[in-house]
């Protein structure tokens, strides 16, 4: 009788401890997936649902459920328990970097659907596109209606700005500047975590003039 005591005592705090490792595992990877992660924003709130919620109850569940099912010790359940943790990170991860590949080709429809993940599709769009000499309405009809726009003094004419990438640390804006209706250069502004934006040129391809 005492031995079975001290067994459910010893399951019930290695219960309390896996709780706590899947809580601090979940939370970090929530906190991850909301601000740098693709695979939010591509699978949106049924992701979101199905691993923040359903799957860390089931690999939750999943080693006690063995040990009722087979009878197996202790240590085969703290593996068992380890492993469904390591499963449920490869899995956040493995999706992850198959919503990044797939965010890697430009569309139209994505560069419009997932405005945060565009800094993914820049190289295709510049490998696909001549950017460079594009008129503003060509510009317009393939990217959208741009999100900012900066007006030149110099020129009298207003650049145009996309959003490419929002984070709460960082985020980048692709500038588009203009010669009265025409796309003569094109420069990458990237924001630091101290709020300071500084520009880069972006790199011409072969189809660039």
């Amino acid at each position: 009788m005492e031995d079975k005591i001290l067994d459910l005592l010893i399951y019930l705090i290695f219960a309390i401890f896996y709780a706590f490792i899947v809580f601090i595992v979940n939370g970090y990877l929530a906190i991850i997936s909301l601000d740098c992660t693709t695979s939010y924003s591509v699978l949106g709130d049924a992701w979101g649902l199905l691993f923040f919620y359903v799957l860390p109850i089931a690999f939750f569940i999943a080693p006690f459920v063995i040990k009722f099912i087979t009878k197996c010790s202790f240590w085969k359940i703290a593996l068992y328990a380890f492993l469904s943790v390591l499963i449920y990170i490869l899995i956040f991860w493995g999706t992850d970097l198959m919503c990044i590949e797939y965010c890697k080709s430009f569309t139209p429809e994505k560069w419009a659907k997932y405005p945060y993940e565009r800094y993914y599709m820049v190289d295709d769009l510049n490998e696909e596109y001549e950017l460079r000499g594009m008129t503003r309405d060509e510009l317009t009809l393939l990217l959208g209606k741009p999100e900012d726009s900066l007006s030149d003094k110099d020129t009298h004419s207003a650049d145009i700005i996309y959003v490419i990438e929002s984070k709460l640390l960082s985020g980048q804006k692709l500038r588009f500047i203009m010669e009265g209706e025409i796309v003569s250069d094109i420069k990458i502004i990237k924001r630091d975590m101290k709020g300071h934006e500084d520009e880069y040129p972006f790199p011409k391809t072969d189809k660039a003039p």
